[in-house]
């Protein structure tokens, strides 16, 4: 959280119970949206970050797609939006995060 703030100022977490079957997770805000939300496992989490139709489209066009692009075939797709989940077991699985939340904020 310290590294969000740094990067992109003023975000706040705030835990939330969902009901018993998606239990308690971390959701991250800046101002009035939703950057990722942090779901406890055994041993590790998961991190779950939501786009915009919008910018789930412009992705196909941007320079990441290589990098990417076999996460965001796989991620659920609404009406609205585009998820992707992360399992973050090491160091290196934050940095894909982070690469994925530059690009929310930024749109490539």
């Amino acid at each position: 959280m310290d590294s969000l703030n740094n990067a992109y100022g003023g975000s706040s977490p705030e835990w939330k119970y969902f009901g018993p079957q998606s239990g308690w997770v971390l959701t991250a805000v800046l101002n009035t949206n939703n950057l990722f939300f942090v779901i406890p496992c055994n041993g590790y989490f998961k991190v779950a970050i939501t786009f915009s139709q919008k910018a789930f489209d412009t992705f196909w066009d941007c320079v990441l797609l290589d990098v990417f692009e076999d996460q965001w075939r796989e991620a659920s797709r609404c009406a609205e939006s585009g998820t992707l989940q992360f399992d973050v077991k090491r160091e290196a699985d934050v940095v894909e995060v982070f690469r994925h939340i530059d690009f929310e904020m930024a749109g490539c």
